[in-house]
C-alpha cells in the first residue's frame, strides 16, 4: 500500500503507537486493581464514593473512566489517523484519574514517577499532534523539540542524582551487584545476570549506565539528526537491558517511545540534505565522530581504570590481573554539582534559543504555505476557504510562539538539582519547594507553573540510592584475608534485601502459620521471579517500599491485613490466593527477612560471606533468606485497636457487605458485574476488532473481500444451475437403449421441422 498523503501531518507513528500501548497498560492496571485497592471495600477507599471529578458537578465512576480509557487506547493503538484526537482525551482522563487516586493521603499506590511521566508525554504528544494538523510538516518541525527536551531532562536527572546522593554503591560502581536482587520486581534474567557476570564487568556496566544517562542526554539536543539518532539508539539499548532484568511497568516502553519521537523527528530546519555522494558520507562520519568524542571525553572525566586501592593486603602473585583490575568513579557530589552548574544553563539556553529559531521559521514558512501554496478547489467558496486558512495560519503562529516557552518550562526542573541553580532560576523566591510560592516574574515561570500544576513538567530521579545493602560487621572479621575481601580491593557486596512476608493462622491448624503468596513479589524460596511489565501490580510494588520503613509509616498495610481477615474477595484477588484458600483465617502477622538470590559456585560468589551457594538442599531455590524479625504482630479480626489505628490514619471502614449490590440494576452494579466476569477483556477484544475492521476498510481490503465473495457467490450460483440442468437432462433421457434410435429419429424430425 502506498503511504498516506497526510502522513506528514501526524506525529511519528512509532512514538504515538508505543504511547497508546502505555496508556492501555496504565488503564488496564487501574481497572483490574481498582476494587481491591481503591473501592469502598478496598485497602484505601477513595473519598467521593469512588468517582472521578472533572468539575465540582461533572463526575463519573472510577471504573467507567478506566473502561473508556481501555477502549480509546485500543482504538488509538490500531488506528494511526485517530491518535491526534484520542491521545489528548487519554491524557485528560489519566490526569483526572491520578488526581482521584491520590486524593486520599493514605493511598500511596499511584505516587510513581512514571504515572506523571505518562501525563507529561501525553500532553506533549497532544500539542505536537495539533501542530501537525494545523501546520503540517512545519508544525511537526517545531513540535519535535518538546520531546527532545523532555527525554533529555529525564535521562540527565536520573543519572546525575545517582552521584549527588553520595550512595556508596554508585560511588564504588558496585550498584549492580545489589540491584539485580534488591530491585522491586526482579525477573529470571536478574538471577543469571547476578551470578554469571564478572564483578569487573558489573562495575563497567554501572559506569556505562552513568555515561549513557548523563552524556547521551546532551546528544538528544544536538542540532544534527545523525547525532540525535546516535543518542536515541544508545538510550534504547539501555532500556532494553533494564526491561530484561527488571519489571518496571510501562516505564521502559514509554522511554523507548520518547526515543522514537526524537529519532523519527524532522531533519534540521526541514531542509533536505544537499550534500550527496562521498562528501555527504564524510559529513555524516564527522558528525558521528563528534558525538563519540563527546562521550569519550565525558568517560575520561568520570572514570579511571587501573589496579586496586593501595594498602590492601592481597597476594598479588596468586591473584589474576582480571581480579586486580578495577574502575573508579572520579566524581563525587561536589564535582557533579559543579558540572550541573556549568552545563545546565548553557544547555537550556541553547535548547530554548534553537527551538525559537526553528519555530520562527516554521511559523513563517508554514503560514505562507497554508495561505498561498495550498490549492483551492473550485467547488468550495473561495472566501470561506481563505478565511479558514487565515485562521489556521494564526493558530500556527500562536502555537509556534509558545513552543520555546514550553521547552523552557520542561527544563525548569533541571534547575532544582543544585542550590546555585535554584537560586539563579528563582531569584525572588530562592529554594522554594512549594510550587505555589514561585513568583511569576516572567512568561516562562508562568508557563512552568501552569505545566507543573497540570503534571505536564516534572523532575525525575530514578534509583537515587541502592537499598538492601548488608552491614559492614559481617566481613570486618575476614578483612585481612584477601580471598574474602571482595573484588579489586573493594568490600564484598553483601545483599540484604528487606522483604515482608505475611503469615496466616487458620481454624483447625492453630499451631501452624502459613505464608500468604503474592503474585509477583518474592516470597517462597523455590518460586522463580516473573515478568510483569508493562502491567504494574501496584500492591506488590508498594510492599517493596513498605519494607524500607515501619508499619506506622505504612498504615495501608494494616488495612490490607484487616481486609484479608474479613476475606474481602477483591482484596484477596490482589494476592495469589482465593476466597476458598483464605476461608477460616483467624490471625495474620507480618514478618521480615533479608533476601538474596542463591549463588552458583564461582570465584566472586565464594568471596561473599553471606552467600548461599547452590547444593542438593537448595538445588531448586531461587532465593535464600536470613535474619527473621517481626514487622507487625499477629492481628485478629475485629480488633478495636486496629480500627482506632486506621481511623487515625484516615482509613475508615466504609465497606458494606452489600456494597457490590449497591443500587442493584444501577451503573455501579453493572460495572462491578463486568469486573467480576472479566468483562474488561471483552472491551479490549471488541475495541481491537472494531478498530481493525475500520483499518481494513480504510485500506480497501473489506471491499476486496466483498468483491471476492460476490464472485464466489456468482460462481457457486452458475455451478449450481449447471448441475441442476444436467440433472434434468438425465431425467428426460430414455431409460433403455431400444428407444435410442427412436429418440434419435424423433429428434431429427423435430430438428428438420
Amino acid at each position: 500500500m502506498p503511504p498516506s498523503p497526510r502522513k506528514a501531518t501526524s506525529p511519528p507513528s512509532t512514538f504515538t503507537f508505543l504511547l497508546s500501548v502505555c496508556f492501555l497498560s496504565a488503564a488496564l492496571s487501574s481497572s483490574l486493581q481498582y476494587y481491591g485497592l481503591l473501592s469502598p471495600c478496598g485497602v484505601t477507599p477513595l473519598p467521593g464514593s469512588g468517582h472521578v471529578f472533572f468539575t465540582d458537578k461533572a463526575h463519573l465512576p472510577y471504573q467507567l473512566v478506566t473502561f473508556i480509557m481501555v477502549a480509546l487506547s485500543c482504538v488509538s493503538t490500531i488506528n494511526h489517523e485517530t491518535r491526534w484526537v484520542i491521545i489528548p482525551l487519554l491524557t485528560y482522563l489519566q490526569l483526572n484519574l491520578l488526581a482521584a487516586s491520590t486524593s486520599s493521603s493514605s493511598s500511596p499506590f499511584y505516587n510513581f514517577q512514571w504515572d506523571n511521566l505518562l501525563v507529561e508525554v501525553g500532553a506533549l504528544a497532544s500539542f505536537i499532534g495539533v501542530l501537525g494538523k494545523v501546520g503540517g510538516e512545519m508544525g511537526l518541525l517545531a513540535g519535535t523539540h518538546l520531546t527532545r527536551m523532555s527525554l533529555s531532562k529525564l535521562m540527565f536527572m536520573s543519572g546525575l542524582v545517582k552521584i549527588q546522593s553520595n550512595c556508596p554503591t554508585w560511588l564504588n560502581l558496585t550498584a549492580l551487584e545489589y540491584h539485580y536482587a534488591t530491585q522491586p520486581l526482579p525477573t529470571p534474567l536478574s538471577w543469571h545476570a547476578l551470578n554469571l557476570i564478572n564483578p569487573f564487568l558489573q562495575r563497567l556496566s554501572v559506569a556505562a549506565t552513568l555515561v549513557i544517562e548523563i552524556g547521551a542526554a546532551f546528544l538528544l539536543l544536538a542540532p544534527t539528526k545523525d547525532v540525535r539518532e546516535l543518542g536515541c539508539k544508545i538510550q534504547i539499548f539501555l532500556q532494553i537491558l533494564i526491561a530484561l532484568t527488571g519489571s518496571y511497568t510501562f516505564f521502559n516502553l514509554l522511554t523507548v517511545a520518547m526515543c522514537f519521537g526524537v529519532w523519527e523527528g524532522e531533519s534540521d530546519f526541514g531542509f533536505k540534505s544537499t550534500v550527496k555522494g562521498e562528501w555527504g558520507k564524510a559529513l555524516r562520519k564527522v558528525q558521528l565522530f563528534l558525538g563519540y568524542s563527546f562521550m569519550a571525553w565525558l568517560s575520561g572525566e568520570l572514570f579511571s581504570v587501573g589496579g586496586m586501592e593501595p594498602g590492601v593486603k592481597v597476594n598479588l602473585e596468586e591473584t589474576s590481573w582480571f581480579k586486580r583490575a578495577g574502575i573508579d568513579l572520579l566524581w563525587g557530589a561536589m564535582e557533579a554539582n559543579t558540572f550541573a552548574n556549568e552545563w545546565i544553563p548553557l544547555t537550556c539556553k541553547f535548547a530554548t534559543g534553537y527551538c525559537a529559531l526553528v519555530s520562527f521559521r516554521a511559523a513563517l514558512v508554514g503560514s505562507w504555505r497554508i495561505v498561498f501554496v495550498e490549492k483551492v478547489s473550485k467547488k468550495h467558496n473561495v472566501i470561506a476557504v481563505y478565511g479558514f486558512r487565515l485562521f489556521r495560519a494564526l493558530v500556527l503562529i500562536a502555537m509556534c510562539s509558545v513552543t520555546p516557552f514550553i521547552v523552557s518550562g520542561l527544563g525548569y526542573p533541571l534547575f532544582t538539582l543544585t542550590n546555585e541553580l535554584h537560586q539563579a532560576k528563582f531569584p525572588l523566591k530562592p529554594l522554594s519547594n512549594d510550587i505555589e510560592k514561585i513568583d511569576v516574574a516572567s512568561i516562562e515561570a508562568a508557563v512552568f507553573k501552569y505545566m507543573y500544576n497540570n503534571k505536564a513538567s516534572h523532575g525525575y530521579g530514578l534509583f537515587r540510592s541502592m537499598t538492601g545493602v548488608g552491614a559492614d560487621e559481617q566481613y570486618k572479621a575476614v578483612r585481612e584475608d584477601g580471598d574474602k575481601w571482595g573484588w579489586a580491593g573493594k568490600p564484598p557486596s553483601i545483599v540484604a534485601r528487606p522483604e515482608i512476608v505475611l503469615e496466616g493462622k487458620f481454624k483447625g491448624k492453630e499451631d501452624e502459620w502459613r505464608e500468604l503468596n503474592f503474585k509477583y513479589k518474592p516470597g517462597a524460596l523455590d518460586r522463580a521471579p516473573v515478568f510483569a511489565a508493562p502491567y504494574q501490580p501496584r500492591l506488590d510494588w508498594q510492599m517493596w517500599f513498605a519494607a524500607l520503613g515501619s508499619y506506622q509509616h505504612n498504615p495501608w498495610l494494616v488495612s490490607l491485613i484487616d481486609r484479608l481477615l474479613h476475606n474481602r474477595e477483591d482484596v484477596v484477588g490482589l494476592l495469589d490466593e482465593t476466597v476458598e484458600s483464605m476461608e477460616g483465617v483467624t490471625e495474620i502477622r507480618a514478618v521480615m527477612y533479608d533476601y538474596d538470590f542463591t549463588r552458583i559456585h564461582n570465584e566472586w560468589n565464594k568471596g561473599i560471606p553471606t552467600s548461599v551457594l547452590l547444593s542438593k538442599e537448595v538445588a531448586n531455590d531461587w532465593w535464600a533468606r536470613r535474619n527473621r524479625r517481626e514487622y507487625i504482630p499477629a492481628l485478629a479480626r475485629d480488633n478495636e485497636s486496629v480500627k482506632t489505628f486506621l481511623e487515625q490514619a484516615g482509613i475508615g471502614e466504609s465497606c458494606d457487605e452489600e456494597a457490590h449490590a449497591e443500587k442493584k440494576g444501577g451503573l455501579e452494579y453493572w460495572l462491578y458485574q463486568v469486573h467480576q466476569n472479566n468483562g474488561i477483556w471483552s472491551i479490549v477484544i471488541f475495541a481491537f476488532l472494531g478498530a481493525a475492521f475500520e483499518k481494513l476498510d480504510a485500506m480497501g481490503l473489506l471491499d476486496w473481500l466483498k468483491r471476492r465473495s460476490r464472485r464466489a457467490n456468482r460462481w457457486n450460483a452458475s455451478a449450481s444451475a449447471k448441475r441442476e440442468g444436467e440433472a434434468e437432462e438425465e431425467e428426460e433421457a430414455p431409460p433403455s437403449s431400444s428407444n435410442k434410435g427412436k429418440g434419435k429419429g424423433n429428434g431429427k424430425k423435430k430438428k428438420k421441422e
